[in-house]
């Protein structure tokens, strides 16, 4: 039910955007608030991954799997702060 009202949401939120705006600002419109979203994601995984103190000695990470090695090369920052947990969609605790 859940997957089916957030498409039904998505459909109905084109729809008024269509009709406010026409076709081609709605397009502008509705891919601002994808590029916006794309940006932050890219930021929030970057900040976990790319720190001094994640880089670890290659041939140890050759000997994990994919997902240890994720969580081995990766940080949290501000796990305890709502605020930030709810600004990168749960992106600051990745190590956890």
């Amino acid at each position: 039910w859940e997957l089916l009202a957030e498409t039904g949401l998505l459909f109905a939120f084109y729809v008024v955007c269509y009709s406010y705006h026409g076709f081609v600002k709605a397009i502008c419109y509705q891919m601002s608030t994808y590029v916006i979203s794309s940006y932050c994601f890219s930021f929030f995984t970057q900040v976990s991954h790319l720190q001094e103190e994640c880089f670890t000695d290659p041939k140890k990470l050759e000997e994990l799997s994919f997902a240890k090695r994720q969580v081995a090369s990766s940080m949290d920052f501000a796990a305890d702060s709502p605020f930030w947990g709810h600004v990168s969609g749960g992106l600051n605790t990745q190590a956890i």
